[in-house]
C-alpha cells in the first residue's frame, strides 16, 4: 500500500477494533463468537489480524453465469461492467412531471437494457414498482426480469424470505440449489446501515446467499456530514471499515464466497441533507476506494451515471459523463446506476437513460484510445495526396472511415437552430427499443411453473410481466 491508503487503512483497523460495529443477527453474532471475536451484545470489535485472515480468503475475481451464455460475465482485474439503474421509486417524465413506477415499467426498462450491447447484467430494483403488494414483489420482479432478459442477474434484494423466495424461481430456471452454488446465477447487493451497523433484513439475506455461493456487494452508504464524518477521508475511513467487517463475516459463513467490496461515500448537500451525487468529490471517494480495495486484492464496485439534476438536462449530461470518466479511468469492477437515474437516486428518466447510452458509448471508445500501426499512419497516402491535395476521395478513406470514425446515434453536429429536434431524436430512439423488443421469454413449462409459484404467494397477475409499454 502507497502512504494514503495505509492511513486510511490503519483508520479503519482502529475503528474496527476500538469503536467496533453492531450486528443485528443473532446467527452473524454467533459466527463471529465462534471464530473467537469480541462480542459484547450485538457490538463486534475485531482485530487486524483477524479481519485480514478473513478477508484473504475472498477471491480476487469470480464468474457469474447467464442464462444466455454470451452474457456471462467475469468480475475483477481491471475491466468494468456496467449494472442498471437502482431503487428508485419514482419515473421522471419529459415535462418534469413526476408519477409513480409500476410493474410496466420495470418490464420497459429490463427490455432496454437487455437490448443494450453496453451491458451484461440486467436486473435489481430497474424501479420499485407501486402496483405489487410486498409479500410478492421481489419475486416477481424477479419473474418480469427473467421473461424480458436472458443476461446475468443482479439480484432484486429484500431479507431472507424474499431471498428464499427469488432463489426458489432461480432453481425453476436453472435447477437445484446445489447446482446454483456451483455455476452462480445472480449477484446480490447488501448495504450496511451507516454508521457502523448492518440490520436484520440485510444480514439474513447475506448469510443465505454466501450460503448458497452466490456473489455479494457489500456496499456500505456513507454520506459525508450525515450518516459519516463531513470530512471524506473520515467517511472513507469508517466506509472502508464497515466493507471489511462485512466481507470477513461472508467469509465465515462461506469461505471463498465472491464479493465486490463497496465502499461509497458521497457528501451530503447540507441545505437538504441528500447526497450530493454529482460532485466531483463523489468521483474522487470512489476513485480512493477502487484502490484500496486492489490493494487489498478485492473487486470494486462504484460509479455509473447518477446525478442530482431533477429531470434530463445540461447538468444531468455533465455529471453523469464526469462520473462514468471516473469509473473507467478508476478500474472499477462493477459500475451499478449506469443509466436513466435523476433526482440523487430518487427518481428514472427514460430520456436520460438513452442519453446515457450514448455517454457510455463514448466514454467506452475514449477508453480504446488510438491505434498506431503503419496503416494508421497512411505514410504512403500522404506522399501520394501531397502538399495541396484532399484525402476525401481517397481509397484508404473508404477503406477506414466505417471502422475509425465514431458516429453517434442521439448528438447532433453543426447545427445551429431549433434545439428540439434533438428531444424527437430521444424520443424516436426510444420508440424504436419498444418496437424492436423481441423478450426473451422462459419456455412455457418454466414460465408456467414460475406464475403457479406466485399464484401460491397471493399474486394473479403474471401475465403482465411480459408487457412493454410507454412509459
Amino acid at each position: 500500500m502507497d502512504s494514503d491508503l495505509q492511513i486510511l487503512h490503519d483508520a479503519s483497523m482502529r475503528i474496527l477494533s476500538k469503536t467496533g460495529m453492531r450486528f443485528h443477527h443473532p446467527e452473524a453474532l454467533e459466527l463471529f463468537s465462534s471464530h473467537g471475536v469480541n462480542v459484547s451484545g450485538d457490538r463486534v470489535r475485531l482485530s487486524e489480524e483477524t479481519i485480514m485472515e478473513w478477508v484473504c480468503k475472498t477471491p480476487a475475481s469470480f464468474k457469474i453465469f447467464a442464462r444466455n451464455p454470451r452474457y456471462d460475465v467475469a468480475i475483477g482485474g481491471d475491466a468494468t461492467e456496467l449494472a442498471p439503474s437502482y431503487g428508485a421509486t419514482k419515473i421522471v417524465l419529459p415535462d418534469g412531471l413526476v408519477r409513480q413506477a409500476t410493474l410496466s415499467d420495470f418490464a420497459s426498462l429490463a427490455a432496454i437494457y437487455q437490448q443494450s450491447v453496453n451491458f451484461n447484467i440486467n436486473g435489481g430494483i430497474l424501479v420499485q414498482p407501486s402496483d405489487l403488494p410486498a409479500g410478492v414483489c421481489r419475486p416477481a420482479m424477479l419473474h418480469s426480469l427473467l421473461a424480458n432478459s436472458d443476461k446475468t442477474i443482479l439480484g432484486v434484494g429484500g431479507g431472507v424470505e424474499e431471498a428464499e423466495k427469488c432463489m426458489t424461481i432461480l432453481e425453476i430456471v436453472f435447477g437445484h440449489r446445489e447446482e446454483i452454488a456451483d455455476k452462480p446465477r445472480s449477484i446480490h447487493l447488501v448495504n450496511t446501515l451507516s454508521p457502523l451497523q448492518m440490520d436484520h433484513d440485510a444480514l439474513g439475506a447475506m448469510l443465505f446467499y454466501a450460503r448458497w455461493g452466490q456473489p455479494l456487494i457489500v456496499s456500505p452508504g456513507i454520506i459525508a456530514g450525515s450518516t459519516g464524518p463531513m470530512t471524506l477521508a473520515g467517511s472513507i475511513a469508517l466506509g472502508n471499515a464497515e466493507a471489511l467487517a462485512v466481507i470477513a463475516l461472508a467469509q465465515m459463513a462461506n469461505p471463498g464466497t465472491p464479493v465486490v467490496y463497496g465502499a461509497l461515500s458521497v457528501e451530503a448537500d447540507m441545505r437538504t441533507g441528500g447526497p450530493a451525487s454529482g460532485s466531483p468529490t463523489y468521483a474522487l471517494s470512489f476513485g480512493l476506494t477502487a484502490r484500496l480495495a486492489k490493494a487489498y486484492g478485492l473487486p470494486c464496485r462504484s460509479g455509473g451515471t447518477p446525478t442530482d439534476a431533477p429531470n434530463l438536462s445540461p447538468q444531468s449530461g455533465y455529471e453523469a459523463m464526469m462520473t462514468l470518466m471516473a469509473t473507467y479511468s478508476s478500474r472499477v469492477n462493477l459500475a451499478l446506476h449506469a443509466g436513466g437515474m435523476v433526482g440523487s437516486y430518487a427518481g428514472v428518466s427514460f430520456e436520460k437513460l438513452m442519453v446515457d447510452l450514448e455517454i457510455i458509448a463514448m466514454v467506452k471508445r475514449y477508453q480504446e484510445g488510438i491505434s498506431i500501426c503503419a496503416d494508421d499512419l497512411a505514410l504512403e497516402v500522404i506522399d501520394e495526396v501531397g502538399p495541396g491535395g484532399n484525402f476525401l476521395s481517397h481509397g484508404h478513406t473508404f477503406k477506414n472511415f466505417r471502422k475509425v470514425v465514431w458516429q453517434p446515434t442521439l448528438a447532433q453536429r453543426g447545427q445551429l437552430g431549433d434545439s428540439s429536434k434533438y428531444m424527437d431524436l430521444i424520443a424516436r430512439s426510444l420508440d424504436r427499443v419498444r418496437k424492436e423488443h423481441e423478450p426473451c421469454y422462459l419456455p412455457d413449462d418454466k414460465n408456467k411453473e414460475i406464475t403457479t409459484y406466485l399464484k401460491r404467494l397471493g399474486w394473479d397477475k403474471s401475465g403482465t410481466l411480459r408487457s412493454i409499454s410507454d412509459p
